[in-house]
């Protein structure tokens, strides 16, 4: 076997070959050759190995000794051409026979090509490539063949495609149409057709009976665009118009249309300009009225029912003061001289009789313990701190709260000011249910609560470095907002909440005061 002499052209296509032969020096010699001139090559020793290599990856050429035990080359290419995967392989024969009647054999299974043993270089090479070039240039022309019948087969249903888009054009047309005439004709929404100056051309009932207006005005041309449009109302007509100039459309806007008898009626009204016309437009008017005075009776009835949270609240902070005072004064008497008579007592019995001073002294601290309930309870239900004014109740809340949770909260407020019960309570409150929120879910580690007042408002702005939460996600079972806003409306004032997962809670709540209260 001679060495090679010079590489395979560039342009010539390189795909894997599989070598299959069972001569370890043959395969190793023709693998090395193969290799040396740029060729990717996979070798088998037998055709079970040859199958192994074809199902990892499919070769674009097989070379194949005739004389292999087991199965020979024959009865090898015999099984791939039986098989419609490996079929259209080209495979090349080799053999170190060169009978005639190997040769017609070799061709009748579909080799393309026939090589004889001793091997040479140059004749190996020229016929791997151009059979790989042939394989490539036949894969390409049956890709350009399936392409152009996709391509025939496509422009015959675009064809086809074409032609039922006509058909059901002409019919959505016709039915469009009909369904124009129909929405016209059924007065469900006033319809008008109008000039850009303003001329009515033509309207249907509905229109005409949303305005006042009846077809005989319509016919002798007594009714202009510019009739329906109440002063306050030409800006967004103009603004409409100018949409309808550059879009072809404006979107659909509330506002008052004149009658003829000069009252005025909210519509909803919505235009567009015809199709290839800038002069000529439709107008589609709903009557707002039945909405509009529903609207009016649920922002009334949400008012009544926010008075009467209010009043309930008022009621109840009553009540709170009024059962805190109670506790404070008839129950807190009563243990103050019960405790004065059990010191009484201890001192002038405790040493007469034997044990009793220790049961005195376990009553006593019964007695101690009920006072500080009392006092708990009451404070929780008013806190005496409040009737000094809103600032000592919040030192108060504050220090209590980092007593009992061990979360560091710090109050800034600048010096106190006077502010009406009211106002006050409902502040302490706000802090309050923010405080327990972060007791309960932030998770904090510090908050931060600052009180500003200006003779037109005082605020209250809260913050807490906790893990926050999507006020999106907030269901209609946290009352304790609700309450928050709710304190708010009663005084017309605002909240602002802002929060994110793990980007803590901030709270600002405002309140307006009373006018000519000194803050």
């Amino acid at each position: 076997m001679s060495e090679p002499l010079a590489a395979p052209p560039s342009d010539i296509p390189q795909g894997p070959i599989l070598l299959v032969d069972d001569s370890p020096l043959d395969r190793h010699l023709l693998h090395q050759l193969l290799r040396r001139r740029g060729f990717r090559v996979q070798t088998a020793a037998n055709a079970e190995e040859a199958f192994a290599r074809m199902a990892e990856e499919t070769p674009d050429l097989i070379l194949l000794d005739i004389q292999m035990p087991d199965m020979d080359g024959f009865e090898l290419c015999s099984r791939l051409k039986a098989d419609p995967d490996t079929a259209l392989i080209p495979v090349m024969f080799i053999s170190a026979a060169s009978g005639l009647e190997e040769r017609i054999k070799a061709f009748e299974l579909g080799g393309v090509d026939y090589l004889s043993k001793p091997i040479q270089a140059e004749e190996v090479q020229a016929r791997v490539s151009t059979h790989l070039a042939l394989y490539d240039l036949r894969r390409s022309l049956e890709r350009r063949a399936e392409e152009r019948a996709r391509e025939l087969a496509a422009t015959r249903l675009r064809l086809q495609d074409e032609q039922r888009s006509l058909v059901q054009a002409r019919q959505a047309l016709e039915e469009r149409e009909a369904l124009i005439h129909c929405l016209v004709d059924s007065n469900i929404l006033g319809i008008m057709f109008w000039r850009m100056d303003g001329t009515l051309l033509d309207a249907n009932d509905a229109f005409l009976d949303l305005v006042g207006a009846t077809r005989e005005d319509l016919d002798q041309g007594r009714l202009r665009r510019q009739d329906f449009t109440p002063p306050e109302a030409l800006e967004a007509t103009e603004a409409a118009l100018a949409a309808l100039q550059a879009g072809g459309r404006c979107p659909p806007y509330e506002r008052y249309a004149l009658r003829r008898d000069g009252s005025r009626i909210p519509v909803l009204i919505g235009s567009a300009l015809l199709p290839g016309n800038r002069e000529l437009g439709v107008s589609f008017a709903l009557d707002l009225s039945q909405r509009k005075a529903m609207e009016q009776e649920l922002m009334e009835s949400r008012q009544h029912l926010r008075e009467l949270v209010a009043h309930g609240e008022a009621a109840m902070e009553a009540e709170r003061k009024r059962i805190a005072r109670e506790i404070h004064d008839e129950q807190g008497a009563v243990l103050t001289a019960l405790k004065m008579d059990i010191s009484l007592l201890r001192r002038d019995l405790a040493a007469r009789t034997p044990g009793l001073g220790e049961r005195l002294d376990a009553m006593q601290e019964l007695v101690e313990e009920a006072v500080r309930v009392m006092r708990q309870v009451a404070s929780q239900l008013r806190p005496v701190m409040l009737n000094l004014g809103i600032r000592p109740a919040l030192e108060w809340l504050v220090d209590d709260f980092q007593q009992r949770h061990g979360v560091r909260c710090q109050l800034d407020g600048g010096e106190e000011f006077e502010l009406d019960d009211s106002r006050a309570t409902a502040l302490f409150r706000v802090v309050q249910e923010f405080l327990t929120n972060v007791a309960r879910h932030a998770r904090a580690s510090r908050v931060s609560i600052r009180l500003e007042h200006t003779p037109a408002q005082v605020a209250l702005y809260l913050e807490d470095d906790g893990r926050g939460f999507d006020p999106a996600t907030v269901g209609p079972q946290s009352f304790g907002l609700l309450g928050i806003r709710e304190r708010a409306q009663a005084f017309q004032g605002e909240v602002h909440l802002d929060s994110a997962p793990g980007q803590g809670t901030r709270l600002s709540f405002a309140l307006p005061l009373a006018e000519g209260l000194e803050p």
